[in-house]
C-alpha cells in the first residue's frame, strides 16, 4: 500500500544541480552521490558553505541546521505552468531556481502535500519531505524576472533530508514509498522559521512582520557570537544582487 500523496506514478527526474558554494553558478549533473545525514556530494549544504548553512533553525533538535537541507526537490510542470501564468518564458535551465532535484509528473499542489511523508529517489535513495522551499528576493533578483517569487510561490518545491543515501540519476523515477516504509515515521521539522515566512510577502500581517524583525535581529547576533562567517554568507549573496538579507 503506496502513500497518497503525489502522483506515485510516472514521476522521474529530469535535472539534478549542486553548487559547491553560496551564491555560485548551479552545475548540472547526470549522475550523483547522496549521503544520508549530510546531503549531495560536492553540494554546498553537504560542504555547509551554502547562503543559510549557518542558519540553526532546527526544531527537532534546537541548535542544529534543519534537517531539510540537505537536499531540495522541484517540480518542472510546477514551474513551467507558474511562469507561463506569469507571462514569463520557460527557463532556458531549472538550475536557475537553485534546487538540487528537478522532476517531472508532480503538479505543485502534489508536491507540497508529500510534505511529512517519504519519497523514494531512484531505486536506492530515500528522503523525507520536511517542508516547502519558498522561493526568495535574492532569487528573483539573479534571475532578472520581477514578480517571480510571488508568481513561483506554490511552485518553488520542497525541503527534504536524506534518509538512505546512494546512486542518483536523471532518469531515476520518483514515487512515495509504502506506509510501511520506516522512513514514514520520520519526525518533520519545518523549522523555527520567521513569522510570516510561509505566506508571500505582500499578504504578511504588521503582526508577521514584526516578529520576522525582532527574530532575525535575535538570530543574527546570535550567528555573529557563533559563526560570523555563516552570517556573512547570506549578506554577500544578498549583496551580489543589490539586496540586502539582514
Amino acid at each position: 500500500h503506496e502513500a497518497s500523496t503525489g502522483s506515485g506514478s510516472g514521476a522521474s527526474i529530469v535535472g539534478i544541480f549542486t553548487a559547491p558554494r553560496s551564491a555560485a553558478p548551479m552545475q548540472p549533473h547526470a549522475v550523483v552521490t547522496l549521503v544520508a545525514g549530510a546531503g549531495i556530494v560536492g553540494d554546498r549544504y553537504a560542504n555547509k558553505t551554502g547562503s543559510y548553512s549557518g542558519l540553526c533553525l532546527s526544531a527537532r533538535t534546537p541548535g542544529e541546521r534543519e534537517p531539510g537541507r540537505q537536499l531540495t526537490l522541484i517540480s518542472a510542470d510546477a514551474i513551467d505552468t507558474a511562469l507561463s501564468l506569469a507571462g514569463y518564458p520557460l527557463p532556458a535551465s531549472y538550475g536557475e531556481f537553485r534546487r538540487n532535484v528537478v522532476v517531472r509528473g508532480y503538479t505543485a499542489t502534489e508536491l507540497l502535500a508529500a510534505q511529512g511523508t517519504e519519497l523514494a529517489l531512484g531505486a536506492n535513495c530515500r528522503v523525507f519531505v520536511h517542508r516547502h522551499c519558498v522561493p526568495c528576493f535574492y532569487n528573483e533578483r539573479a534571475c532578472g524576472r520581477p514578480g517571480q517569487l510571488r508568481a513561483i510561490f506554490q511552485s518553488s518545491g520542497v525541503s527534504c533530508e536524506i534518509l538512505v543515501g546512494g546512486v542518483l540519476s536523471v532518469d531515476d523515477v520518483v514515487k512515495p514509498t509504502p506506509y510501511a516504509s520506516p522512513g514514514q515515521n520520520t519526525k518533520q521539522d519545518i523549522g523555527t522559521q520567521p513569522p510570516g515566512y510561509f505566506t508571500i510577502p505582500t499578504e504578511r500581517t504588521a503582526a508577521m512582520i514584526t516578529g520576522a524583525n525582532k527574530q532575525m535581529t535575535e538570530t543574527l547576533f546570535a550567528m555573529m557570537r557563533r559563526d560570523p562567517a555563516g552570517a556573512f554568507r547570506p549578506e554577500a549573496a544578498y549583496n551580489s544582487v543589490g539586496l540586502k538579507f539582514w
